[in-house]
């Protein structure tokens, strides 16, 4: 049985995907940032040859394709997007310091480590997140952090340089009943996540991802945590209150 790739109208399906892909570029190439957008996924189709007329084909028709050109199309495709995104920085580590404000908000400082990509860029991927940031003030050029966003919406933190950078951060609990509180966690990509928490010692701690590890405090007033999230992104935090309080 022989199998094609085929097209419709005399056009490629590979053809079909880079004259889109081109068209989103030129628009992207139109902002201000200059940055990629997602990278296309293909999805292969094959189809008994000797079938023809029971493909699905509406008002368009297929033609054969070879399988080596339209290989070729795809990687050259592929390989365009693929060098836009290693000419993006990237985050290599995200510690987050956090302590309970009287309200039940969790805030506190977050130190990034950023790596530049490629081309020298020191800009990198921020979104999904859900943390609230407050970045710091924009006559400080030494500390400069911008976040931007594309025009298919992604976030992106940008930096004057490559360097530990820092900023504060807060987050609201999703639940809170009583005295105990749920926080749910989404985090920017990165190798690396920590989270190094500081409470009243009448509060314990419970991630649904990670290590945790109590961390000894400064006094017995308080408690410390070091919870180590490695790659994980999204996590749940409960605060109860201690079984010996």
């Amino acid at each position: 049985m022989h199998r094609h790739r085929f097209t419709f109208g005399g056009w490629s399906l590979a053809w079909l995907f880079i004259a889109a892909w081109v068209s989103a570029r030129g628009m992207l190439a139109r902002a201000d940032d200059g940055q990629a957008d997602t990278p296309i996924r293909y999805r292969r189709i094959f189809a008994p040859a000797e079938s023809i007329k029971d493909w699905p084909r509406g008002n368009e028709r297929y033609v054969p394709v070879e399988p080596e050109e339209f290989e070729r199309l795809v990687d050259l495709a592929t390989s365009a997007t693929l060098r836009s995104d290693a000419e993006l920085g990237r985050l290599e580590s995200i510690v987050l310091h956090a302590r309970l404000t009287e309200d039940g908000v969790m805030h506190g400082t977050c130190s990034l480590a950023l790596a530049p990509g490629s081309a020298g860029s020191s800009s990198c991927r921020w979104s999904p997140c859900n943390l609230a940031i407050v970045l710091p003030p924009p006559n400080d050029a030494a500390a400069a952090i911008e976040l931007t966003s594309t025009p298919d919406g992604e976030i992106r933190l940008a930096a004057e340089a490559s360097r530990e950078l820092a900023c504060e951060w807060s987050l609201r609990p999703t639940r809170q009943q009583e005295k105990a509180l749920q926080f749910d966690f989404v985090l920017p990509a990165a190798p690396r996540h920590t989270l190094l928490l500081d409470f009243p010692s009448g509060l314990s701690p419970k991630c649904s991802r990670g290590i945790s590890i109590e961390e000894a405090a400064p006094d017995k007033s308080r408690r410390r945590w070091r919870i180590e999230l490695g790659g994980v992104t999204r996590c749940s935090l409960d605060l109860a209150p201690s079984e010996s309080a």
